[in-house]
């Protein structure tokens, strides 16, 4: 007998539970039986925030040893920079492959360093070696060569990354707009194919996004709107969303985390005196009263056991981590260490997250 369980979204699988539950119920099924069709299924998220700030801080890392090799590029020969290159990109691929039965999320974080390291190598080598390419083509070499990684891994990061990537080379090379059109079309074949792009979910993304950027472009633009009200509109528009629950099930997990996205970016912003340069003199104090709230808020969410409580933490963290540190530190030691600390993090959300701290799916 095949014991294996069908893995579900986390959504999918509440709506699921709902619908079992209704029909015990109307008397239709026992509690047993609801129970044993339960057990034949797993709530399973493809996305996780541990992967996302492990991702970020090998990203941190990578740039961190990046620009701390290009400080001494010029005294480095030709040839010993192409093996610098390659050395760094075996043993990040190495170190991928190695790691990805027993640690998958940390794999998967070394796979978009590789990634991000054969990019960069791509433009260095250029330079090293006095390449002449077309403009821009080294994005549509970086995209084109990551697109069959995105489809053996099945992983959205790297399909949106090679979709970007190709599309910049479009758009600066002036290509029509009907391969504009024709390369979203692959790409939305290849989204469906690889079950990201399905039902509602997938459309209310699209239509949120949408719709912000259309809000942000006519406020910003037509109405000539401040700045900082904006962020502040876009700020409160993220709490509303991550506590709207009323909504089919299917909906919840998406609006939620978008409504964490929305509060992450604008709340950085708002932190920040510049934002309110209309305000002078007051733009320092409004910043910091913002960043007083913003922390309460915060601290107040984790005693809540929200888990996304972790993320925003780090990012405020790391938001001022930079102001302070690149002033009068080293670049390359600067993203070392914030790599260092947003991997920290990561193991510290993974450690609640498996002790239960959170209350919710979030």
């Amino acid at each position: 007998m095949d014991t294996e369980k069908r893995k579900l979204s986390k959504s999918h699988y509440n709506f699921l539970s709902s619908e079992l539950k209704y029909l015990n119920n109307k008397q239709i099924l026992t509690e047993s039986q609801v129970q044993s069709s339960l057990a034949m299924y797993e709530a399973h998220s493809p996305y996780s925030f541990t992967r996302v700030i492990l991702s970020i801080a090998s990203v941190l890392i990578g740039l961190g040893i990046l620009t701390f090799i290009a400080s001494n590029w010029e005294d480095l020969t030709a040839w010993f920079k192409f093996i610098l290159v390659l050395i760094f990109l075996a043993l990040s691929s190495f170190a991928s492959l190695a790691t990805e039965e027993s640690y998958p999320k940390t794999s998967r974080s070394l796979l978009y360093l590789s990634i991000l390291i054969f990019g960069g190598g791509i433009f260095l080598i250029q330079q090293i070696f006095n390449l002449t390419f077309q403009s821009t083509a080294e994005l549509l070499i970086w995209g084109l060569a990551i697109l069959p990684i995105a489809i053996v891994y099945k992983d959205l990061v790297i399909l949106v990354a090679s979709q970007m990537l190709i599309f910049s080379f479009l758009v600066t090379y002036d290509m029509p707009i009907f391969a504009l059109i024709l390369l979203f079309g692959i790409y939305f074949a290849l989204y469906h194919k690889l079950n990201y792009a399905h039902g509602e979910n997938f459309l209310s993304s699209l239509a949120f996004v949408i719709s912000a950027l259309g809000f942000l472009m006519t406020l910003n633009i037509v109405l000539e709107v401040d700045e900082h009200l904006i962020l502040a509109s876009f700020f409160i528009l993220g709490l509303i969303m991550v506590y709207l629950k009323d909504i089919k099930p299917y909906a919840v997990a998406v609006i939620n985390s978008i409504g964490v996205l929305v509060i992450l970016v604008s709340g950085i912003f708002l932190t920040i005196d510049s934002t309110y340069y209309l305000l002078k003199p007051n733009d320092e104090m409004i910043a910091l009263g913002f960043a007083f709230f913003y922390s309460l808020l915060l601290l107040y969410w984790l005693k809540k056991g929200k888990i996304y409580s972790i993320l925003l933490i780090c990012s405020v963290i790391l938001r001022y981590y930079f102001d302070l540190t690149l002033k009068f530190a080293s670049k390359s030691l600067v993203f070392i260490v914030a790599g260092l600390i947003l991997g920290a993090f990561g193991f510290w959300f993974e450690k609640q997250r498996r002790e239960g701290v959170s209350k919710d799916d979030y």
